[in-house]
């Protein structure tokens, strides 16, 4: 299980990467995870503003719930196809973990692009000034 999770975490963070090196090799479905991880940060923060905002963060919920329980109840491809708790628990799992994992990957381009943008400034400044 802490494999699956760490798999995940490094396939979001990788994503973000790889959508850096190579633009447009990566399709909408790479950043679904990071959206819906987004969605759970911002949606209960503006439903603090604005009140409809709870109902559409509820709908997503019961959405992505009802999902899962369909999904775990019917997936027959895999070897795990009698263990509905493990798939249940599971997928929101992967899908946590894969959305902080882009998460983790922005933040790391971001701290790449101010450390370059430092290094820019203190090597264009001369070090002996006479």
């Amino acid at each position: 299980m802490v494999g699956i999770i760490k798999h995940s975490f490094l396939n979001g963070k990788w994503n973000i990467i790889t959508m850096e090196l190579c633009p447009g090799s990566m399709g909408l479905r790479h950043f679904i995870p990071l959206l819906f991880i987004l969605s759970l940060f911002i949606l209960p923060i503006l439903s603090i503003l604005y009140k409809p905002v709870l109902y559409l963060f509820l709908t997503e919920l019961m959405l992505y719930g009802s999902l899962d329980i369909s999904f775990s109840a019917f997936d027959n491809k895999t070897e795990y196809r009698n263990h509905f708790l493990f798939k249940t628990i599971m997928f929101p799992l992967y899908h946590i973990t894969y959305g902080i994992g882009s998460l983790a990957g922005i933040f790391m381009m971001f701290l790449k692009a101010i450390n370059n943008i430092w290094r820019s400034i203190y090597v264009s400044v001369p070090k002996n000034i006479e």
